[in-house]
């Protein structure tokens, strides 16, 4: 066993001295003896040599020069964003001024740009990579932008797109059109819509006609002589100009007879709702998903609109703040009947 602890070489001649002795195996004192006339061979081969080098350590030394800071702008010993004149411009002016210095966006300082700014430090209103002084407050409002998911806050010509949308698509169908075909129908659409008169008829008798939206574009009434009624003749013996002409008939039939019929009698708000407030626990409505699916959510800002109604909210949820209508949102929990969910 004690054998087995020897290097290769040492092991290698232990073996060949074994060998050498016979049939008779060595003893415990013979093992010795071999270790010890091994050891002291290896001592007067390789005597110890300990050299001592003269030569001293190399020691670097760096030298720092450090020297008051000078602001590119004034050419005064200040950094850029203590200069007196960099101040007084506005946020978008300072970006620009910024750009035209060639300086990085977030320390303002010369040399490199923002991919390689090592600065730690990020906006303190929208933590991104960029200067404070850099940050320009957007401000949203409901005129100006639309939260997600609710289409009916753009007015008209929302409710214009929607109207031609849900009569086009009932007179349509299942009907597969070319790209010319459908081009053509959505021109006579267009020139329908842009026909209908904003202003009473004159009472004028050589006046006949009623001023409409294409008198603003065209100068003109954008629809032509009428065409031959093909409504009810069956499909399989038109041409492809006339059923395109058939389906325009059709909108615009079922457009005086079902739409306009209906405008003295809609109203815009049926009910009143009292407002949301801050900090309201809500449920934030998804069209695709069951109602136990929906998100859950706390509103954190309203936003009036220019009537000071507010009918969007800013909802903080697990994945950030979402803006929605107060029609997407059902408020949590329903203690009583003021606040109804939509």
């Amino acid at each position: 066993m004690i054998s087995k602890k020897l290097d290769a070489t040492t092991s290698r001649q232990w073996e060949t001295l074994k060998n050498n002795t016979g049939t008779q195996l060595p003893n415990l004192s013979q093992f010795r003896d071999f270790l010890k006339n091994t050891a002291n061979l290896l001592d007067s081969l390789a005597p110890r040599q300990i050299k001592v080098s003269s030569e001293r350590p190399k020691t670097h030394f760096k030298t720092f020069h450090s020297s008051a800071p000078n602001c590119i702008l004034c050419k005064q010993s200040h950094f850029l964003y203590k200069c007196n004149e960099f101040l007084k411009l506005s946020p978008r002016e300072r970006s620009a001024k910024a750009r035209e210095l060639r300086v990085c966006l977030n320390c303002l300082a010369k040399g490199h740009f923002v991919p390689q700014c090592q600065s730690k430090f990020t906006c303190r209103s929208c933590k991104s990579k960029h200067h404070s002084l850099l940050h320009i407050d957007v401000a949203t409002s409901c005129a100006s932008q639309e939260p997600s998911h609710s289409p009916h806050f753009g007015g008209l010509w929302e409710a214009g797109i929607k109207s031609s949308k849900y009569h086009l698509k009932r007179v349509v169908g299942n009907s597969i059109l070319t790209f010319e075909e459908l081009s053509t129908l959505l021109s006579q659409v267009e020139a329908t819509l842009n026909s209908r008169p904003i202003s009473p008829l004159s009472s004028d008798p050589n006046d006949l006609q009623p001023l409409t939206p294409a008198h603003f574009l065209i100068g003109r009434p954008m629809t032509a002589l009428p065409d031959p009624d093909v409504t009810h003749i069956s499909e399989s013996r038109l041409s492809t100009f006339q059923r395109v002409q058939q389906f325009h008939q059709n909108l615009w039939k079922r457009w005086s007879l079902e739409y306009i019929s209906e405008l003295q009698q809609r109203t815009k708000w049926r009910s009143n709702r009292s407002e949301l407030k801050t900090d309201t626990l809500v449920l934030i409505k998804e069209e695709h998903l069951p109602p136990y699916q929906w998100r859950l959510g706390r509103i954190v800002e309203v936003h009036p609109g220019s009537d000071g109604i507010s009918r969007v909210a800013s909802v903080r949820t697990n994945r950030g703040v979402l803006r929605r209508s107060f029609a997407k949102l059902c408020p949590l929990p329903l203690e009583n009947d003021s606040i109804s969910v939509p």
